[in-house]
């Protein structure tokens, strides 16, 4: 018969009360902190910043596609508006002053000595008393050239297709010579330039108190009359000098009349109109 043992039976270690199934680890391995290396990773390859933000950008967008840098952000500057001082104002003041003054001071320099222009002062008042006749009337206007009939025009030109024409008439006077002129809108004279000799008031040419002249020249194209309607061109001018019978008027001096000729046009007269004229 087996006494029992007074002594203790060994107490079982810990770790044998688990399942064998139960895999322990050692005390090495547990809690044991990853060391972290400063010298860089073979395996792993340094990524650049820039390829690091595009990385980052993409991972925020969730549908895939890539998303566009936000613009930067303007950055508004508070300017103060200080008022303005009273030095400030006199200054600006002074400054527009002298502007003015050297304006006014070229303007003035300009016309003094700007070339001055024969200022033309056509005759519209009738009748017009000279020192030796009085014209009472001058009557102008454009016609073609009369070149066949009874009384056709001497010396026109046959490149003229449209002449000018003055009706003058005489009130009284002493026996005289005039000398007749037409000119262009340039100031020009044009054409023939002719003197009549007047005898107790009347034209020698005619016989009477009035005569019909034309001139040698004129408008090459009828269609130049148009702009001349229009005032689109400068007229054309008729003027009149006088002197004693048998002198030559002297052009030089202030002719007794100067008119322009009107933008009117009149048919050639009938061949008995043109025989009275």
């Amino acid at each position: 018969m087996n006494t029992p043992s007074n002594e203790p039976e060994p107490e079982k270690d810990f770790w044998d009360l688990g399942d064998d199934d139960h895999k322990t680890e050692t005390p090495d391995k547990l809690h044991t902190p990853a060391i972290k290396s400063d010298a860089p990773s073979s395996e792993k390859k340094a990524v650049p910043a820039e390829e690091t933000l595009t990385i980052e950008r993409k991972s925020v967008n969730h549908i895939g596609e890539e998303a566009e840098t936000p613009a930067p952000k303007r950055r508004v500057v508070k300017v103060e508006h200080k008022p303005t001082s009273l030095f400030e104002k006199i200054s600006i003041g002074i400054f527009f002053l002298l502007i003015l003054g050297a304006g006014a001071w070229t303007l003035a320099n300009y016309y003094d000595q700007a070339p001055e222009g024969n200022l033309i002062t056509f005759t519209e008042d009738f009748p017009v008393t000279g020192e030796y006749i009085t014209i009472s009337e001058a009557e102008t206007w454009w016609r073609e050239p009369r070149r066949k009939g009874v009384n056709p025009d001497r010396g026109i030109q046959l490149s003229a297709k449209l002449i000018p024409c003055v009706q003058l008439s005489i009130n009284g006077g002493s026996d005289s010579t005039i000398r007749y002129a037409f000119r262009n809108g340039e100031d020009q004279i044009m054409g023939d330039s002719s003197t009549i000799e007047i005898r107790g008031g009347k034209f020698e040419q005619t016989g009477s108190n009035t005569i019909t002249l034309n001139c040698t020249v004129g408008f090459k194209n009828p269609s130049e009359i148009n702009p001349y309607v229009n005032g689109d061109t400068k007229p054309w001018t008729f003027e009149v000098f006088e002197a004693a019978a048998g002198e030559i008027p002297d052009r030089n001096r202030e002719p007794i009349i100067e008119v322009r000729i009107d933008a009117s046009y009149r048919e050639n007269p009938s061949e008995e109109e043109a025989t009275e004229s």
